[in-house]
């Protein structure tokens, strides 16, 4: 090929080479020229065969077309409408859009390119026309009073047409600026139209018309002229203004004064009928103050009179006179008196009160009674008593008392001693009574009597009788108040008769001794008026020749004891009648604390337990882990 063989559509390219041989496309010339798209080659051929040149693919691109556009409609009209031109074939309008349509809305020359690799082509051109719109200025909405009026639009612009709707309080429907007058709210609607172009453009305008206000008619609910102390009730405001500032349908007058109702708006404001009050005033009515008198005295209540007022009290018992106005009081009873005065020219009148309070000497209704209590508890005294502003002054004879310590209510009507000690008892506490009237009052001494509880000072002693028939005496020694004696043996009361005596008393005799009477805990319990009971130690009562006494008191025990008491050494007898011979001692001091722990196992053991403090020991004899049998051990050195 002598150049390209992709060309575009009315171009060419010469194919040489042929010797001989045949085209494809039946030329036998040396060279082709070639216009159209196609494979090319040349077929030499003789009696022995044939054969085929190299083939060229000849290519042939065609040229752009142009499309061909057109307008739906009219291609002059007024702005706000539009055209849609169509036509746009693969190409592109002038505004840049490749749709097959396109919508027009501005003034302008339309066309569409068509373009390819072989070059680009305009179709026809559309010129589109956009008249503008008139302004159809209506002005800002405005706000006017009934039967006023105002001005709406603007100036008028020459070539063009005005229509107003509704013609209602319009000084003219058809040109730019009319004078509106309505009767009630309008909106007004402006219609502008362009002759030359027929366009036209619509806007509207709202005239508010304001009421005018109206004068409210105000009336009284009663008489105009009254007394300070009444009222009356003027009404009819309607959305207007009291003379006083308030905005209520109705007020309440009690004072002098014009009074009236302002109905008032942006169009104006009016004035309601005034109605004139007159508050005629009251009189004082003075009847001082409140008085406090004593039984038998007098006061003057009221004040000097006024000229043309009459005055009236009540109730008029105890008054000098009721129809005064100072009247003198002698009342034996308190009393509240009123007082009205009445100025005779208005008959205007007003009431007071004065309360008269009459005071009473005191007098002790229920004196304070005597006390008797145990040292510890709580002592009171208490004093009734009537009168007028009481107050009170505990004594112990004739020394003031003051609250601290265990002293309370010393200036009340009570008076406390909490907790009582031995040094409270006296024989004249008393109380003084006074009140706002003069008088006092002073009640009678009354006693504090302060018991004590039971308290052993000396304790009864171990006592020992050489032998039997002797006399014995267990003494103790105690305080408090009311005290009892009970002797025991053990936890067992003692009473008198046959060898004893003194089972109730501070001294317990025994007389004559017998065996039987040998044991190691006698006791008292020493009992008051006062709590607690106290019990004293045990004490013993043995006798010298102690081993046959020891043995006799124990021949019922599975194991007996003796001497007891015992000096260094004691025998432990397991009798003949226990059928068990193995048997657990422990012994304790009187504090509980163990102090001997052996096995007796032999019919007679004899332990030597002389190292033991002289004093008094608890026993226990155990069985198979179980106390069978207790009691008591002595020791003497």
């Amino acid at each position: 090929a002598s150049g390209e063989v992709t060309f575009c559509e009315g171009g060419n390219v010469i194919l040489s080479g042929n010797v001989g041989g045949t085209w494809s496309t039946g030329a036998v010339t040396p060279t082709i020229t070639v216009t159209t798209a196609g494979d090319y080659f040349v077929t030499n051929a003789n009696g022995c065969g044939s054969v085929v040149s190299n083939h060229i693919i000849v290519t042939v691109n065609p040229l752009p077309i142009a499309s061909v556009i057109t307008a739906s409609g009219d291609i002059t009209f007024c702005e706000g409408n539009s055209v849609i031109l169509s036509g746009n074939i693969n190409g592109t309008w002038s505004t840049g859009a490749t749709t097959p349509t396109i919508t027009i809305t501005t003034s302008g020359d339309y066309f569409v390119t068509n373009t390819n690799g072989c070059g680009s082509v305009s179709s026809n051109h559309i010129t589109v026309i956009v008249n503008p719109l008139p302004i159809a200025i209506t002005g800002i909405d405005a706000s006017i009073c009934f039967g006023s009026s105002i001005e709406i639009g603007t100036s008028s612009i020459v070539g063009h047409t005005y229509l107003w709707t509704p013609a209602t309080g319009l000084s003219s429907t058809t040109i730019s600026n009319p004078i509106a007058n309505p009767i009630e709210t309008t909106t007004y609607m402006l219609t502008e139209t362009i002759t030359a172009t027929g366009c036209q453009m619509s806007n509207s305008v709202t005239v508010t018309v304001n009421p005018l206000p109206v004068a409210s008619i105000i009336s009284a609910g009663g008489a105009t002229t009254f007394c300070a102390n009444e009222n009356v009730l003027l009404s009819g405001n309607v959305d207007g203004v009291w003379s006083n500032g308030l905005t209520t349908p109705s007020i309440t007058v009690n004072t002098t004064g014009d009074y009236f109702v302002t109905n008032a708006n942006g169009c104006g404001s009016l004035t309601s009928n005034h109605i004139l009050v007159t508050v005629n005033p009251i009189p004082e009515a003075i009847t001082g103050i409140d008085a406090n008198i004593c039984f038998g005295d007098i006061v003057t209540l009221g004040a000097s009179s006024v000229l043309g007022n009459t005055y009236l009290w009540s109730p008029t018992a105890g008054l000098s006179s009721s129809t005064i106005s100072n009247p003198v009081a002698l009342t034996s009873v308190t009393t509240t008196y009123t007082l009205t005065e009445t100025i005779t020219a208005t008959g205007c009148q007003n009431s007071n009160s004065v309360t008269v309070l009459v005071n009473t000497n005191p007098s002790i209704t229920l004196q304070p009674t005597n006390e008797t209590i145990c040292i510890g508890n709580s002592a009171h005294f208490t004093v009734e008593v009537t009168g007028s502003g009481l107050t009170y002054q505990w004594r112990n004879g004739t020394v003031n008392l003051t609250d601290g310590g265990n002293i309370s209510g010393a200036t009340t009507s009570t008076l406390t001693i909490n907790p009582v000690d031995i040094s409270d008892a006296a024989l004249n506490y008393n109380v003084v009574v006074a009140g706002t009237c003069s008088l006092k009052e002073t009640s009678m001494n009354v006693y504090l009597v302060v018991n004590t509880s039971p308290s052993i000072t000396i304790e009864p002693i171990d006592q020992t009788v050489c032998e039997v028939g002797g006399s014995a005496s267990f003494w103790v020694n105690a305080i408090g108040t009311g005290l009892t004696y009970q002797w025991r043996n053990g936890n067992a009361n003692i009473t008198d008769g046959g060898n004893i005596s003194g089972a109730n008393t501070a001294m317990l005799t025994i007389s004559p001794v017998n065996i039987s009477d040998v044991d190691s805990d006698y006791n008292v319990v020493v009992s008051g008026t006062c709590f607690p009971t106290i019990t004293s130690l045990d004490a013993a009562l043995s006798i010298c020749n102690t081993t046959e006494v020891a043995i006799s008191k124990e021949a019922n025990n599975v194991v007996s004891f003796f001497p007891n008491p015992f000096k260094t050494s004691i025998n432990i007898v397991i009798n003949e009648t226990s059928q068990n011979k193995e048997y657990v001692l422990r012994i304790y001091n009187i504090l509980g604390e163990k102090v001997f722990d052996t096995t007796v196992t032999k019919q007679l053991t004899t332990l030597e337990i002389g190292s033991l403090p002289q004093g008094t020991y608890i026993y226990r004899v155990i069985d198979n882990n179980k106390v069978i049998q207790t009691g008591k051990l002595i020791t003497q050195k």
